[in-house]
């Protein structure tokens, strides 16, 4: 039996094990939590456990003997999240919590396995949830969150967080900027692509002011001595006016003259003046949503963007020397192999493309492309939440084709995936010496050589225009 103070009330906040090759990074959403309560609650202790950087969740939780415990989920944790709600509640009797985005597209899911599920934001609520624990109040059932209005509102403790942990487990495939510090500064997007999380959703898009990220990324450089930031926003530079505000205290407080960073945003509007900006105060790497190289599936997959926004943001980022990739998604239901090999011919031609990854669809719950493979009988009726995570080998998740033989598609798909790297990797190569002498060392070089002579000859040409320039 602990023998901690009884009038503390001990709140450990959980974040499940991800499949290997899944990007790590700190949980924002749950550190915002811990933050509000932190402000706004009397008498709490609280600690985080986050099995993606090493965590022995049961082990720690038992030396905690928290009374509440909160849980965060994606759709591939949500199995391993329901166990430790269970694990929580036969252990200690906590109150048991779960939020995140897999909960809070399908509440009544997690309601078998949990006391509460709150959907949505969950600062407000979950404060609420624990001054009504400390009043002897054991709620239960689905609460609907209240979102924050301003998120400068909100602290993140990074002293309770391992911060050095997540710089050691980052995992993001980005080729210039290693083991960055994840950043999430906005909350909701105003786009609904098929495929996305935030198509069935409605929250409202808010965004830190300037003064908060340039406060939070002095100290975690004063603290921790990073130099490297990767912004995870959905869309960055979307909001023009705050970045260049962004910019501007970049450069009062010296920022430029350390930092490097790269961020995630769309192409569309995404202007060359911009792009410079974002260049002179540190940026190296930009990362787009290309998701297509034919415009039909791009427009019935993506929201307002077309093939000729890419190129242009491709062309402006090679004038300016920025490394830009991104993802892309393969398997809709009515695809073709004709769509597939336009889509594969585009990404070939473009030269600066330095960094690439290739994926089949994935369905996720809180997508409007859910309730379409749905209605249409494509998604057992039982699906395995654990297939829904990205991937290149399309056996690994759900898909269904109209038009297409499947296994010639899964394999067409990897070997697109492994020509496009090579690709990319010679796009970031201005020397034979660094083709032939580090690349072959890589399975896929030879690979390529014995499958896609003429593609390797391509990329050799290539290298000899990527001199010239």
């Amino acid at each position: 039996m602990s023998l901690k103070n009884k009038n503390i009330t001990r709140v450990a906040l959980v974040v499940p094990k991800v499949k290997k090759d899944t990007p790590i990074a700190l949980p924002y959403g749950l550190a915002s939590i811990a933050g509000y309560v932190l402000e706004n609650c009397k008498n709490v202790e609280i600690k985080f456990f986050d099995e993606s950087i090493g965590c022995d969740i049961n082990m720690e939780l038992i030396k905690f003997n928290p009374h509440i415990v909160g849980v965060t989920s994606n759709t591939v944790q949500i199995y391993k999240a329901h166990k430790i709600l269970g694990f929580a509640k036969k252990a200690f009797n906590s109150l048991t919590v779960i939020g995140g985005i897999h909960v809070s597209s399908l509440p009544e899911e997690s309601l078998l396995y949990s006391d509460i599920v709150v959907v949505n934001d969950g600062e407000i609520v979950f404060k609420e949830i624990i001054e009504n624990y400390q009043k002897g109040i054991l709620s239960k059932g689905i609460f609907q969150g209240v979102e924050i209005k301003n998120l400068d509102d909100v602290t993140i403790p990074y002293h309770l967080l391992n911060v050095k942990g997540y710089l050691e487990h980052s995992s993001w495939v980005l080729p210039s900027l290693e083991k960055p510090m994840v950043m999430i500064t906005s909350r909701g997007c105003p786009f609904k692509c098929l495929f996305c999380y935030n198509s069935k959703r409605k929250p409202s898009v808010r965004h830190q002011s300037a003064k908060k990220i340039v406060s939070d990324v002095l100290f975690l450089h004063k603290e921790y001595g990073i130099t490297n930031f990767y912004f995870g926003d959905d869309n960055f530079l979307l909001n023009v006016n705050r970045f260049k505000e962004i910019a501007k205290l970049f450069v009062d407080n010296k920022i430029g003259h350390w930092i490097q960073w790269g961020c995630q945003t769309r192409a569309r509007n995404l202007s060359f003046e911009t792009l410079t900006l974002a260049k002179n105060v540190g940026m190296i790497e930009l990362s787009l949503g290309i998701e297509r190289g034919d415009e039909r599936l791009l427009s019935l997959l993506k929201d307002k963007t077309n093939i000729s926004d890419n190129e242009t943001v491709l062309s402006f980022c090679k004038k300016l020397k920025i490394n830009v990739g991104g993802g892309t998604i393969w398997g809709y239901f009515d695809e073709t192999k004709e769509d597939m090999e336009k889509s594969f011919k585009w990404l070939t031609t473009q030269t600066n493309l330095s960094f690439i990854a290739v994926g089949c669809i994935i369905v996720y719950p809180t997508a409007k492309i859910w309730e379409i493979y749905k209605q249409k009988g494509f998604l057992p009726k039982k699906v395995n939440y654990e297939k829904l995570l990205q991937t290149n080998y399309a056996f690994d998740t759900y898909f269904h084709l109209e038009h297409m033989n499947k296994q010639k598609f899964a394999k067409r798909l990897l070997h697109y995936s492994r020509l496009l790297r090579l690709y990319a990797e010679v796009n970031r190569t201005y020397s034979f010496k660094h083709f032939f002498f580090r690349m072959s060392r890589n399975k896929r070089w030879w690979w390529g050589w014995f499958k896609y002579p003429i593609h390797m000859i391509k990329m050799v040409y290539r290298i000899l225009e990527n001199k010239k320039e």
